[in-house]
């Protein structure tokens, strides 16, 4: 398929004698990957410069819930990052983007996939039982993983989890005395909720038996519509920040309604509220009204440090938005300065209708 990305790498990379007017963050292959880490990435040019570089990285394609800055910063050409703390035995997924150069085409790095190494025992161990990321989770169920290996032989193997690091329930797996991949499969669930897990086995003396590490998952929202700012996008899931001395989000309104304004008194201030880390995957639709803003001073918003314009008069927005992404609403002049330029006047950004629909 050649789409405006391969279009745009043409451009850019396929012509060195030619100056594109564009930008383009390519993802590329994973190298030094261990079961642990992994050295992520990246390619980055433009015909206007490069800066805000980020990779974000997830054991879902659709849940990059982690993210960390590329090394070099602004800088033309490759970039890394080392990452650290992975799960052996699991598939990882990753892109890497970077600040829009408006006025020209931004192309932003497509998501990529690398498996870390087998699991094996930490040293001075003869046995270890490791937690793997879960997997086909639904509204009530999940499939927990698992990878055990030992110079002994394993049994006893199975899951402990719940609500809490307190877990409360065990389910045993299904590969009894095997080693490698080990899994079981978990139902009656509560939707919209985290699960605690660890993968665990019977002991092996006389060398240490080390027992998997504590991790989560968050089962599938209860509806596939959440109507209002409610449930997750309840008033106390937001986060708020200003420049000014006074809270310029107001959410006296919920469920129904949030405003966002700047401080008048100033020549710049800004305001903003984020959803950290989105719960799921989907489309988030808003309407919303405007008074006195302008091009230095947009409503709009950010998906991951990079933002969107809405038009300068009433209208109706929508977003489409992964799990592990951070979602903003914003009344701020760009993504880089946070602040709208707009001395003496009042400007209000008014947000209601909120409609979040899950894939």
């Amino acid at each position: 398929m050649f789409n405006k990305w391969h279009l745009l790498k043409a451009c850019l990379v396929l012509a060195p004698g030619f100056a594109a007017a564009g930008t383009l963050y390519e993802t590329q292959a994973a190298s030094n990957v261990t079961d642990t880490t992994a050295r992520l990435n990246g390619n980055a040019q433009s015909s206007v410069g490069v800066s805000g570089e980020f990779f974000f990285w997830g054991t879902s394609p659709d849940n990059l819930n982690k993210s960390g800055v590329a090394n070099p910063q602004g800088v033309q050409g490759p970039v890394t990052l080392d990452v650290s703390g992975l799960n052996c035995a699991t598939t990882y997924y990753f892109k890497f983007l970077g600040d829009p150069k408006p006025p020209f085409p931004t192309v932003q790095g497509e998501v990529l996939s690398f498996a870390t190494a087998a699991c094996k025992p930490a040293v001075g161990t003869g046995t270890s039982y490791q937690s793997v990321a879960a997997t086909n989770i639904t509204s009530s169920s999940a499939q927990l993983n698992g990878f055990a290996r030992s110079i002994y032989g394993v049994s006893g193997t199975r899951f402990v989890y719940g609500p809490t690091t307190s877990y409360g329930n065990t389910a045993l797996t299904s590969q009894q005395g095997v080693q490698g991949p080990q899994s079981a499969t978990i139902s009656g669930l509560n939707c919209g909720s985290v699960y605690h897990y660890a993968f665990q086995g019977d002991a092996k003396p006389p060398l240490a038996t080390v027992q998997g590490k504590d991790l989560s998952f968050t089962t599938q929202p209860c509806t596939n519509t959440v109507v209002g700012f409610t449930g997750p996008f309840a008033a106390d899931k937001w986060l708020t920040g200003s420049n000014s001395p006074i809270n310029l989000v107001d959410f006296s309104a919920m469920p129904e309604r949030a405003v966002l304004r700047n401080y008048q008194p100033w020549y710049q201030s800004g305001a903003v509220m984020e959803i950290p880390s989105m719960p799921y995957s989907g489309r988030v639709t808003f309407s919303y009204t405007v008074s006195n803003v302008t091009d230095s001073c947009p409503p709009g918003y950010m998906i991951n440090n990079v933002m969107t314009s809405l038009p300068l008069s009433d209208g109706n927005a929508q977003v489409n938005v992964r799990a592990g992404e951070a979602f903003r609403i914003t009344l701020n002049g760009s993504a880089s300065d946070m602040i709208c330029r707009l001395p003496g006047v009042q400007a209000t950004f008014s947000i209601y209708n909120f409609r979040f629909t899950a894939n």
